[in-house]
């Protein structure tokens, strides 16, 4: 049994990341170094590229079949812009402004947990762990690549996004 937080992903969470890593037979304390770093490199840590893990052209992934969505926060009309990517995450950046007051920048990334796990899909038959791999570009797998649709629900109280995952 792996044991640490590693993000805080469950024990199965963690086994399922490790089944496309090659790293079975290494020390339990190895296998939590290497979930450590691919989690890091998940964030937009380039530290490990090219060494542990493929180099990136740009940190955030290839959105191909996911249609950005704009949309207002209920508190504050906050404007924002939320779509999916094959970086197993759905990304929501600030719609409001210019660079100069950040406007563009991410407020958060979301990794849904099916991302996290091996799954017999045949668009994505590994983990995300496959997109840390050198063989990606040859070998592209489809993360969270569904359009995205916002909902307002408990008379206007809260926003929901829903969306879909794999091609």
């Amino acid at each position: 049994q792996l044991t640490g937080d590693a993000g805080e992903l469950t024990q199965v969470q963690i086994n399922n990341l490790l089944s496309d890593s090659g790293k079975s037979g290494e020390t339990d304390a190895n296998k939590l170094t290497f979930i450590q770093n691919l989690i890091n490199y998940l964030r937009g840590d380039r530290s490990n590229e090219d060494t542990l893990f493929r180099k990136r052209t740009h940190v955030l992934g290839d959105i191909i079949h996911s249609t950005p969505m704009y949309g207002q926060s209920i508190t504050d009309k906050r404007p924002f812009v939320i779509v999916g990517s094959n970086d197993g995450m759905v990304h929501v950046f600030d719609a409001h402004g210019t660079k100069a007051t950040n406007g563009g920048k991410e407020i958060f990334a979301y990794v849904p947990s099916q991302s996290l796990r091996a799954s017999s899909n045949i668009s994505t038959p590994e983990s995300l762990a496959a997109y840390a791999k050198s063989d990606y570009q040859t070998k592209h797998r489809y993360y969270v690549d569904g359009d995205i649709s916002l909902a307002t629900i408990n008379d206007n109280k809260q926003r929901m996004a829903f969306g879909a995952l794999g091609q």
